[in-house]
C-alpha cells in the first residue's frame, strides 16, 4: 500500500472544458477561500477560469496548465482528495484511476457512470452536478475530516489493486482470450 500524504489541498486534473464542470469547481472555492485548489490540465476554458481566478483575487486556486510524469504523481500524492465535477456522461475518466492509484478519495458528480465508480462514502462523496453549494458543503466535509479522507483513500486504493490495476486488467483479458480461444 502507497504511502499517504496530505498538504490540504484539493486537485482537479483534466481538460479544462464547459462539459468537465470546472467553472462549477471554481465557483464552490471561491466561496470559501480558506480551502485550497490546485487546476492541472489545459483546455478551451483555460483562459477564462484563469481570468476568473485574477479578477476575483482567488489566492486560494492555483492554475498550473498541462502536467505529466513526476510532477502530476507529485500532486496527486499530495492531494487531500481529487475532484470529477463533470456535467456530462463520462464514462470512466482516468483521473478516478490515478486517484485511486495514490490512495486518494474522489469527489465527483452524481451523474452517468460516476456513481458506479465512485463509491458513495466508501471511496469518495458524490455531489449534484452544476451545484457549487453541494460540492463545496462536499470539499469542507473532507477537509475536516482527515481520518474520513485517509479511511477513503484506503479503500479506493483498495478498489484499484482488486478491480483496476494492470496485472488485474492483464489477467482478465488472458481470461477473455482463452475463453475466446475455447470456443
Amino acid at each position: 500500500v502507497k504511502e499517504i500524504r496530505n498538504q490540504h489541498y484539493a486537485l482537479f486534473i483534466g481538460r479544462l472544458s464547459k462539459e468537465k464542470g470546472i467553472k462549477t469547481l471554481v465557483e464552490a472555492f471561491s466561496k470559501n477561500k480558506n480551502i485550497r485548489l490546485k487546476i492541472a490540465g489545459d483546455g478551451p476554458m483555460y483562459s477564462e477560469i484563469k481570468n476568473i481566478i485574477d479578477q476575483n483575487h482567488l489566492q486560494n486556486i492555483e492554475l498550473l496548465g498541462f502536467v505529466e510524469g513526476n510532477q502530476k504523481e507529485e500532486l496527486l500524492r499530495n492531494a487531500s482528495f481529487v475532484f470529477v465535477p463533470s456535467i456530462w456522461y463520462e464514462h470512466f475518466p482516468v483521473a478516478i484511476l490515478d486517484a485511486y492509484k495514490f490512495s486518494k478519495p474522489v469527489l465527483a458528480s452524481n451523474i452517468g457512470s460516476l456513481p458506479y465508480i465512485v463509491e458513495d462514502g466508501k471511496s469518495g462523496l458524490l455531489f449534484n452536478p452544476n451545484e457549487a453549494n453541494d460540492l463545496l458543503e462536499k470539499a469542507q466535509q473532507l477537509f475536516s475530516n482527515p481520518n474520513l479522507v485517509e479511511e477513503m483513500g484506503t479503500y479506493a486504493r483498495k478498489l484499484f489493486l482488486e478491480k483496476y490495476s494492470e496485472e488485474n486488467n492483464y489477467r482478465q483479458l488472458m481470461n477473455i482470450y482463452q475463453t475466446a480461444k475455447a470456443s
